[in-house]
């Protein structure tokens, strides 16, 4: 959407209401994944070390977004990779 006219103020509104729409979609995104791993009732070393993964990339996501990495999430995160070197 090409902004109208050439107003600071108009495009720092845009960039404002990008950055506050951006933030919630990250949260609810990262709630989501919570509520998605709470029903795991055990995890193969296979499926464990691909769980470090994603959750590695997804907090590293979050964090290039400036969104802290929900405690819960960051839980799994090191329970996750504790769990790779049990096997």
């Amino acid at each position: 959407m090409p902004f109208k006219g050439n107003s600071d103020h108009g495009t720092k509104e845009v960039s404002f209401s990008l950055l506050s729409r951006c933030l919630k979609v990250t949260l609810r995104a990262a709630a989501v994944y919570q509520e998605q791993l709470q029903p795991l009732a055990g995890l193969s070393p296979q499926g464990s070390a691909q769980l470090a993964a994603d959750l590695e990339y997804f907090a590293n996501v979050l964090t290039t977004l400036g969104v802290a990495v929900p405690p819960a999430l960051a839980a799994w995160q090191v329970g996750s990779g504790s769990l790779q070197n049990i096997s």
